[in-house]
């Protein structure tokens, strides 16, 4: 069964976008999604320094985050290796509650007895057309 995107998208939007490079996207998400804010977090100090745009970001571990206060995440995950990626997926079906988007399809068994599957989205983004997962935890 394929569930709505807008049945569960939150009314007030506090999104954390995990590897948010130097922040771009989120800038993008806070002017197209109504009552939207967003913070990053990127492992990279120099693609943290290269932030040009209006928006919190900062350099960290995404795996050493919080995600509680949170109720969207969006990881762009296809760059981590399978062994990050199965652990980043254990830590959002630990802490997270809300809506989830992310390239890659999960694989982490404790994140897909919690998941709801919701619909993907065939998107083109600068380096390539790939499709987008949400997941509702």
């Amino acid at each position: 069964m394929v569930y709505s995107i807008k049945q569960y998208m939150p009314d007030h939007k506090y999104g954390l976008d995990l590897g948010c490079g130097d922040g771009e996207l989120i800038y993008h998400l806070e002017k197209s999604l109504n009552d939207s804010i967003w913070e990053g977090v990127e492992i990279s100090e120099h693609r943290v320094s290269m932030q040009t745009k209006d928006v919190y970001i900062w350099q960290g571990d995404m795996l050493e985050e919080n995600y509680k206060p949170y109720n969207i995440l969006h990881a762009d995950n296809l760059c981590l290796d399978d062994l990050i990626a199965d652990k980043l997926e254990q830590k959002i079906a630990n802490e997270f509650k809300g809506l989830y988007i992310t390239y890659r399809y999960p694989e982490n068994l404790h994140f897909l007895k919690l998941a709801r599957y919701l619909s993907t989205v065939k998107t083109e983004t600068t380096w390539t057309t790939h499709p987008i997962h949400y997941f509702m935890l």
